[in-house]
């Protein structure tokens, strides 16, 4: 099921250029701005999926505060999880404020059935890989198509208010405040019916903590955290040099012909003109950590991360 809509579309991520608007837009969430996991779990309900959300991306996600959501897809489920504070700074920074923005979408659920890559900037594509959306240079993506939002029928599963509640202003809260009145009653009731049920959920919960390899103990799984946050840092700085290194504004005829990690470095080399002496000096003022050597006609750079 698909929902219509006659409002412009943005794709949101830290190269989204600035805007100023006076006409409210939809906004899908770029890849970089969730995580996201296609889990399959032995419960029948999707509220009971979202209690497990937690423990489920615990291991995956850097200190903070998270929010989740979920939806059915086949027979399992697609999970998310993100920082909301994050995103809003963001759109904030965009020049998307409350007044801007109508709905909020992750490019998983309104671009997974895309094949091929497809342009979102000026040096990023998105692509599917086994079912996921996710992001690539661009140099690694030559043939990427223009991608475009306008021609999509954007899907019933997006961030709703109560998820994304301190997006709307303090009017909007008010109206929907009996109504989140009226839930809280009924899910108090809700609640007690599903009291009965907490030994099955907690079983199903060890379960599932055996089925995905979990560890029995919070040191062990804390030592497991302290190795992804080291990696994911370690990606974060591959991808801030990248970034950095498709920012240089070379000269006409100059351009970067290779670009490889190896040993916890980005090596990088670019065939230069004649008339290179512009070239260190710009890659001075890109904040990089290198080391540069030139041999005619072209620059080899080692990039520490």
């Amino acid at each position: 099921m698909f929902t219509k809509s006659n409002l412009k579309r943005l794709f949101l991520d830290a190269s989204t250029p600035y805007h100023e608007l006076s006409e409210r837009v939809d906004v899908i969430l770029s890849p970089s701005l969730y995580w996201v996991k296609r889990v399959e779990l032995p419960v029948k309900y999707l509220y009971e999926v979202k209690r497990l959300l937690p423990a489920i991306f615990e291991e995956i996600l850097p200190e903070g505060n998270y929010s989740y959501h979920a939806y059915r897809e086949g027979d399992g489920y697609i999970a998310f999880a993100y920082d909301d504070r994050a995103i809003l700074e963001l759109l904030q920074a965009k020049g998307l404020g409350a007044n801007s923005v109508e709905k909020l979408y992750f490019a998983q659920s309104e671009l997974s059935h895309l094949e091929g890559a497809y342009r979102v900037n000026e040096t990023q594509s998105l692509t599917v890989k086994e079912g996921i959306c996710v992001l690539l240079p661009s140099i690694w993506t030559p043939q990427a198509k223009e991608l475009d939002l306008e021609a999509l029928k954007l899907s019933k599963h997006n961030v709703t208010l109560s998820e994304f509640g301190h997006i709307v202003d303090s009017s909007s809260l008010t109206k929907y405040g009996v109504v989140v009145l009226l839930f809280a009653l009924l899910f108090g009731f809700e609640s007690y019916l599903v009291a009965s049920k907490s030994q099955a959920l907690q079983e199903e919960r060890s379960a599932l903590f055996e089925r995905y390899g979990l560890k029995s103990t919070t040191m062990q799984n804390e030592s497991l955290l302290a190795s992804y946050e080291k990696r994911h840092t370690r990606q974060m700085a591959l991808r801030s040099s990248i970034a950095k290194i498709l920012a240089l504004r070379l000269r006409e005829g100059d351009r970067i012909v290779l670009m490889e990690y190896r040993g916890e470095k980005l090596l990088v080399e670019v065939a230069l003109s004649s008339d290179a002496a512009y070239f260190e000096p710009l890659l001075q003022k890109s904040g990089l950590s290198y080391k540069i050597s030139r041999e005619s006609g072209k620059a080899a750079i080692e990039v520490a991360l």
